[in-house]
């Protein structure tokens, strides 16, 4: 019960941050990609394999984007990458499967759609 708590609680750190990396500032997308990373590494191996969604090229690759070495665009496709639509969507539905084992309700856009802006 407390790994599942652990779980959904990177899950739902996770969530915010691409709510982060999604509003439209620098500032916040490039923060939001640095902890994206730190709370999916809180992950067990089994859960974040199964988000599809989110490659871990990608979350190896935030370290050297958000350098000195790396671009605004570098950060930009990440972004679009790691909170696309569907990797929010994602992250979500896993969140209420996590909030359900607990006992939980689901959140607010648990089929995805919401959260995701309404294409799924």
């Amino acid at each position: 019960m407390i790994e599942e708590r652990a779980i959904l609680a990177a899950l739902e750190r996770i969530a915010r941050m691409q709510d982060s990396i999604r509003s439209g500032m620098d500032i916040c997308r490039d923060t939001g990609l640095v902890f994206l990373r730190v709370y999916y590494e809180q992950l067990p191996p089994n859960v974040a394999r199964r988000l599809t969604e989110l490659h871990a090229e990608d979350m190896a690759e935030i370290p050297r984007a958000t350098s000195t070495e790396g671009t605004a665009q570098d950060r930009q496709r990440l972004g679009e990458k790691l909170a696309s639509d569907a990797a929010t969507a994602q992250v979500m539905r896993a969140m209420n499967v996590y909030r359900a084992r607990l006992g939980y309700g689901p959140q607010e856009g648990g089929d995805g759609t919401e959260a995701a802006g309404g294409d799924m």
